[in-house]
């Protein structure tokens, strides 16, 4: 987008020139300074050609800036996924996820260094910049490399997840616990993180990342279950079970990173919208059986009304996994009216619902992979370059 628009610009410009400047003027006007515009059409177009430094400096720590944004976030918001999975670009940005370490240094031996820090002075760890211990320390070329700050992080989030654990699967003492107080102190930090990412970009894009969401709904939970820990334990417990589901899951965002299980976490993503399209067109078809089983099977009605939305939903609900209710369906009790169509009515929708939908959603989530699996080491890539800003 930006190199049509400069080619426009700059067509424009030499058209407006050719019509008002005469012809003899042309010939003998002087050669005037390139414009800004041709400056970054000339900067775009020989990037990629420019030395591997250069391009580094350009694309990603902003000698050609457009506003606060670099190339590359431009590129990320327009969602132009060639450009940022080019090997070039993905070059620079593997430098600056392993920094002065060796591309191909192993997780294992960065985590021993992590919880040894000794070991990386006995050569334990390979560096690609001569100067490490000459004029830079081990500590520092270290320490300050993204790959280790994000298995810092990982780190920490596991020592949560297990502190929450505790916290969760055992029993609340009327008085808090050193494990409580830990733990609340913990999320707050994350609530703080939170801001800071609002504070750096905006509202908007913040709540557009899914990722936002579900922490933005784990840490609600959580305040809820601490809301609820000293009047109602049980509604405590609860909700801080349905947090711990969205905790683990977020242990998931550090799997992007990877080669192998970033694609597969773009093919879920799009699979999900495919399952919520169909859970759609299976609720239609579930309540309208439903609706039928309950005007067939109690023609009189029932006189608890929640009971009968219940019936409703959980019938044809669970007649999908093989529970049919062939017992309520056929036997004269508790008010039911035995008939000939419920058999013949259940028989229709076990061929709707087990053949016809259930054949359809495995189409759909065939066709997704097949779109995504062409795309996905690109759209991998573009992620890629997000999750190693973040870690910055």
């Amino acid at each position: 987008g930006l190199l049509a628009l400069s080619w426009i610009g700059l067509s424009w410009q030499q058209r407006t020139r050719s019509w008002t400047t005469p012809k003899s003027s042309r010939r003998t006007a002087p050669c005037s300074p390139p414009s800004g515009g041709t400056r970054i059409l000339r900067g775009r177009t020989q990037m990629f050609r420019s030395p591997k430094r250069i391009s580094d400096t350009g694309l990603v720590n902003g000698s050609l800036k457009s506003g606060r944004f670099t190339c590359v976030d431009l590129a990320v918001v327009a969602d132009a996924t060639k450009f940022v999975a080019h090997p070039s670009l993905q070059d620079i940005l593997t430098d600056r996820w392993t920094g002065d370490l060796d591309d191909d240094t192993p997780a294992w031996k960065i985590i021993l260094n992590i919880m040894f820090p000794f070991l990386m002075y006995f050569g334990f760890l390979d560096f690609e910049n001569e100067e490490v211990g000459k004029t830079k320390s081990y500590f520092n070329a270290f320490y300050r490399t993204t790959v280790v700050k994000f298995w810092i992080r990982m780190m920490a989030y596991v020592a949560f997840l297990m502190l929450y654990v505790d916290v969760s699967i055992h029993d609340m003492p009327p008085m808090v616990t050193w494990q409580e107080v830990l733990l609340f102190i913990w999320v707050c930090t994350m609530v703080l993180d939170e801001g800071r990412q609002i504070a750096r970009t905006n509202f908007r894009e913040w709540v557009q990342d899914g990722w936002n969401q579900m922490d933005f709904v784990m840490i609600v939970f959580y305040m809820t279950s601490v809301g609820f820990r000293f009047s109602d334990v049980i509604v405590s417990k609860q909700f801080m079970g349905l947090g711990g589901i969205i905790f683990f899951l977020r242990l998931l965002n550090a799997c992007s990173i990877n080669e192998d299980l970033g694609p597969l976490l773009i093919m879920i993503r799009k699979m999900v919208i495919d399952i919520i399209l169909f859970l759609f067109i299976l609720f239609v078809a579930m309540i309208g059986f439903g609706v039928a089983y309950q005007a067939i099977v109690y023609p009189h009605g029932k006189e608890d009304w929640a009971d009968t939305i219940q019936t409703m939903i959980t019938w044809p609900y669970f007649q999908i996994y093989g529970e049919l209710f062939l017992e309520d369906l056929t036997a004269a009790e508790d008010g039911r009216t035995v008939s000939s169509l419920s058999p013949l009515l259940l028989a229709l929708y076990m061929i709707i619902s087990n053949v016809l939908l259930l054949n359809l959603l495995i189409a759909m989530l065939s066709d997704t992979y097949s779109k995504v699996k062409e795309n996905s080491m690109e759209l991998w890539r573009s992620q890629r370059y997000e999750s190693i800003v973040e870690a910055e």
